[in-house]
């Protein structure tokens, strides 16, 4: 097991001026991602770990960071992200040390989850000058494998049983993750918006938003009366989409929405939005 204090540096080969270069300048648009939702002190913090790999004091912090701050330094998504490597195996070590450490919330988990999915749809909501800058915003390349690692069994969120008590208390805080954004994303200008929603593409990833709406936690017939008419617009926007008229991405992404509403199992009352939408199109 990784000690999440003591993370091994070999990974970031600070002997390589080369590395440390090409770190310090993706540092600057990390540095834009993160302004909204971290502080100063804690995107220092990031920027140690991002730059030598160097860890904070985990239980200075434990005891004096507010425990609802959203702001908290190395969340789970951080840790994971920023770490040099790309390996499962190495990731799935680090989210098990993190998950497993006495000196992590559930919360430190929760917010990392709920940012590595709003950042696929973050970005593709308009704004006055088109879509903003976090359109082109990839984590890498490493948000398909980061998803895999903490989403996966999809009905019990980690593998690990021990680490139950926690992952319960964080997965409390879930609910569906919109469907608008990305039905918007998928018949916007493709030159304002060239951000790929590759976490979509993936199965696992859809397959976790229809689990998620029948997740206790969520409140779906308060859902429906609020965004009932929006979801039936949505899913007849998605079912007119024709693949000539959008990018092999677009076409990935619609193509396992709609395999996901004629074969998974979820809540009759979506069902019947859905069966709603395929007869008025």
């Amino acid at each position: 097991m990784i000690d999440i204090c003591q993370v091994d540096k070999v990974f970031w080969e600070l002997d390589n001026k080369d590395c440390l270069s090409t770190r310090k300048k993706q540092w600057k648009s990390i540095e834009q991602f993160i302004y909204p939702f971290k502080n100063i002190e804690a995107s220092r913090i990031l920027k140690k770990y991002f730059l030598k790999g160097e860890t904070p004091d985990w239980s200075a912090l434990y005891e004096s960071w507010p425990v609802n701050d959203t702001d908290r330094h190395l969340d789970i998504l951080s840790f994971l992200w920023l770490h040099p490597s790309s390996d499962k195996n190495v990731l799935s070590l680090l989210a098990s040390s993190y998950i497993s450490s006495e000196l992590t919330r559930p919360q430190d988990i929760y917010f990392g989850m709920s940012q590595l999915l709003q950042a696929q749809i973050r970005g593709n909501e308009e704004v006055e000058d088109g879509f903003d800058s976090f359109a082109s915003y990839d984590f890498f390349g490493k948000e398909e494998t980061i998803f895999e690692v903490l989403f996966q069994p999809i009905d019990k969120f980690y593998f690990h049983k021990e680490y139950q008590s926690k992952t319960e208390q964080a997965k409390a805080h879930f609910k569906i993750m919109p469907f608008q954004p990305i039905v918007d994303w998928m018949i916007c200008d493709k030159e304002k918006c060239a951000k790929k929603l590759s976490l979509y593409e993936s199965e696992l990833a859809v397959k976790y938003l229809f689990y998620n709406m029948s997740n206790p936690s969520y409140r779906l017939k308060r859902d429906l009366k609020l965004s009932g008419k929006v979801y039936l617009d949505c899913f007849k926007t998605l079912i007119s989409l024709r693949a000539k008229d959008i990018d092999e991405h677009r076409v990935k992404v619609r193509d396992n929405f709609i395999y996901a509403f004629e074969h998974f199992d979820y809540p009759e009352e979506i069902k019947a939005i859905w069966c709603s939408a395929k007869s008025e199109v």
